[in-house]
């Protein structure tokens, strides 16, 4: 019996370690891997973000944390068409 439980309580913690905790990715993951939610967690990302607009035009979700200027983010939004999602709750 106890020859069962050690590879299934094996294989749950190593799930529970290596499982996403959070639905958004920095913008190298975003570009590299075309992941469609999008998190700008610092100034130097925003200034990426506007200056490569069109690298990312793709994302459907962007997530803004507190640390980044709202106002430059929002105004170049503008072709983004499939965005569907706008995450202020860390704002």
């Amino acid at each position: 019996m106890i020859q069962r439980l050690i590879p299934l309580l094996f294989l749950l913690l190593a799930h529970a370690v290596s499982g996403q905790n959070n639905d958004y990715f920095n913008l190298k993951d975003v570009r590299t891997f075309r992941f469609e939610h999008l998190e700008l967690s610092s100034e130097k990302d925003v200034a990426t973000f506007i200056s490569r607009a069109e690298d990312y035009n793709f994302i459907e979700a962007l997530k803004i944390n507190e640390t980044v200027q709202m106002d430059r983010v929002l105004a170049s939004l503008g072709k983004f068409y499939s965005l569907k999602e706008l995450n202020l709750s860390d704002y």
